[in-house]
């Protein structure tokens, strides 16, 4: 098996667009519970897309100086990341 270089894009748009999806959920949710008298399906849907932003955080990764990240995709290699910076 041979070491590939993997390039990421830089976490910081991501970053900002998960939490923003996490203040769209919340918005969502307390406008459903605002207007609608059974507000059941808008804000199951709220919440379902508020656990997967939360589950989207933890996918991120910080790269110290002088150390290298292997990346796995369901347990199979996909690359190696041996810059530093916030991915």
């Amino acid at each position: 098996m041979s070491d590939r270089d993997l390039k990421l894009p830089s976490g910081y748009l991501g970053i900002l667009l998960v939490l923003g999806l996490i203040a769209g959920c919340v918005a969502m949710i307390s406008w459903a519970v605002a207007v609608f008298p059974t507000p059941g399906y808008v804000v199951f849907g709220g919440i379902a897309l508020l656990v997967l932003a939360l589950i989207g955080l933890f996918g991120f990764i910080v790269n110290p100086p002088n150390t290298s990240k292997v990346v796995t995709l369901f347990g199979s290699y996909v690359g190696t990341v041996r810059e530093t910076g916030f991915y």
